[in-house]
């Protein structure tokens, strides 16, 4: 284990490289596709694992699997995570993606997450996202989140069908 992946938590155990940073949800070298539903996130699974992507490096999650994950980390933040959630917040990094997140599971929507950590693993989830219709992705790199596909509208991301 190296040292990056010591200091991240992992609340779940398929991410290859922590779940958290300030204390926020962040999969770090994954990207993250939000679908309306659990039947289009498991069609772009499919072609992903069609494309050669290992089945360990690709999962699906439930809206209600990502709630309970972003609350369990908020919750068991000490002093030091809540600092440096508050400056995540102040900078609206983060905190406008889990928003995005959050509002979109609250709808019942489905997210599929890919192990990107080269670009060449990124090009390729990307090429299969472009034809899956996500509502939105984005890749988690060490310093930024790159947005794959943005949602046609940021207020409410059940206007995109």
């Amino acid at each position: 284990m190296n040292d990056t992946t010591q200091q991240t938590s992992r609340h779940w155990s398929f991410l290859k490289e922590g779940d958290t940073s300030f204390g926020l949800f962040y999969p770090l070298h994954y990207t993250l596709a939000g679908f309306l539903d659990a039947e289009q996130a498991q069609t772009a699974l499919d072609r992903l694992a069609d494309s050669g992507f290992s089945t360990d490096d690709i999962h699906v999650v439930s809206g209600s699997q990502l709630i309970a994950t972003i609350e369990e980390i908020e919750d068991s933040n000490g002093w030091l995570d809540r600092v440096r959630s508050r400056i995540a917040d102040f900078l609206g990094t983060e905190t406008y993606f889990i928003d995005q997140d959050l509002t979109l599971a609250r709808q019942g929507g489905v997210f599929l997450l890919a192990y990107t950590p080269d670009e060449e693993s990124a090009k390729a989830v990307q090429g299969v996202l472009e034809g899956a219709g996500p509502v939105y992705a984005r890749r988690y790199l060490r310093m930024a989140i790159d947005r794959i596909i943005d949602p046609d509208s940021t207020d409410d991301v059940s206007m995109r069908e």
